[in-house]
């Protein structure tokens, strides 16, 4: 009897467990994502010389992913390499027009792309945070179905991208390079904090429940993790995080188990001094970004949440997009000089 008691007990608990963590996955991921409220992004024609295709490609849901292949008329030689670009949460590609643009100058044939459930890609919802792995996967089937010249190809992605591309390393598709921009970890774990930060409660325990969901959803893709892709890869890999991020804080990072791979001598690890989440903008940016944003909550703070369409368009045009995306031209320098530093594959 009491055998029976404890059983009834635990199924309840998991029950309630697997119930709470299923709610924290829809609230995260259960719907679309259009954009950040207040956010501009940059096009195309915002970028003198910079060209577009449009692209579309399957996801492995068969949703139907959109994006676009970028270069530029300012590069005069023969193209360098195709560079796949995978964008961070709250926005899609277009909000690293910036970036995709320098890439372009440079002479990469540039590969931006929305995730499932963002902006220009269909599906009703984000899913979850491997899903960024299961859309790269695709966008790199679609790029070597679509590399005639056999150019090298390139990884590059921010934050939930960037986990993307180190996590990538572990599918045993051939890259030439990865760059990786303050990526996160764990999904699991990065989940649980962040319900954990918009509760105000401690939800580490909900971690077995919040994997097997997961795992649930994804199948193997649950498994991989950017640390241990950076472990064994030979690909050569440039990791940068700031160390006043704390949108994904170190804990949150492969860094918190450099241990495995910081000996690996494809992969390089550069920590920026003072650098937050965009560690690749310039202090002054990083600023005018917090302050515009910090102005937005204002906005809809004077209006209850709900600001007139005019109002808000107004302030939207008022900010000062440019000076929220000037690169940091040392960080620019270094990211161009580790791919053109990888030796180009022969014949």
């Amino acid at each position: 009897m009491i055998f029976l008691v404890l059983l009834f007990v635990l199924l309840v608990v998991a029950a309630v467990g697997y119930l709470l963590a299923r709610r924290i996955i829809a609230t995260a991921f259960g719907s679309r994502c259009e954009g950040t409220p207040g956010a501009k992004y940059f096009q195309a024609s915002d970028f003198e010389g910079l060209d577009t295709v449009p692209v579309s490609f399957q996801s492995m849901q068969n949703e139907q992913l959109r994006g676009f292949f970028y270069t530029s008329r300012l590069w005069e030689g023969a193209p360098r390499g195709i560079l796949i670009w995978v964008h961070g949460m709250g926005g899609g590609h277009t909000a690293y027009t910036t970036e995709i643009n320098t890439f372009a100058k440079a002479g990469y044939q540039v590969l931006g792309y929305d995730n499932t459930g963002t902006m220009l890609s269909d599906g009703p919802a984000l899913r979850g945070l491997p899903q960024a792995l299961q859309d790269l996967s695709s966008a790199y089937d679609y790029v070597r179905a679509n590399n005639p010249a056999d150019l090298p190809i390139y990884l590059a992605g921010h934050s939930w991208g960037a986990y993307a591309v180190c996590a990538f390393l572990q599918l045993g598709k051939p890259v030439d390079g990865v760059i990786a921009l303050s990526p996160m970890e764990n999904p699991v774990t990065v989940m649980a904090a962040l319900a954990s930060q918009t509760t105000g409660k401690k939800l580490g325990f909900l971690k077995p429940f919040l994997f097997a969901c997961t795992l649930a959803d994804f199948g193997q893709y649950a498994l991989y993790r950017p640390s241990y892709g950076l472990q064994r890869t030979k690909t050569p890999v440039l990791l940068m995080h700031g160390t006043q991020d704390t949108t994904v804080p170190e804990s949150l990072s492969p860094l918190a188990f450099r241990t495995f791979f910081e000996k690996n001598p494809a992969v390089q690890i550069l920590l920026v001094p003072g650098k937050a989440h965009n560690v690749y903008v310039t202090a002054a940016a990083q600023q005018a970004m917090v302050d515009y944003f910090e102005a937005y909550t204002r906005l809809k703070a004077q209006y209850n949440g709900n600001p007139p369409a005019i109002a808000e368009e107004r302030f939207i045009e008022s900010g000062d997009f440019r000076k929220m995306t000037e690169e940091d031209p040392d960080i620019i320098r270094m990211l161009l000089e580790f791919l053109e530093k990888i030796p180009k594959k022969e014949g």
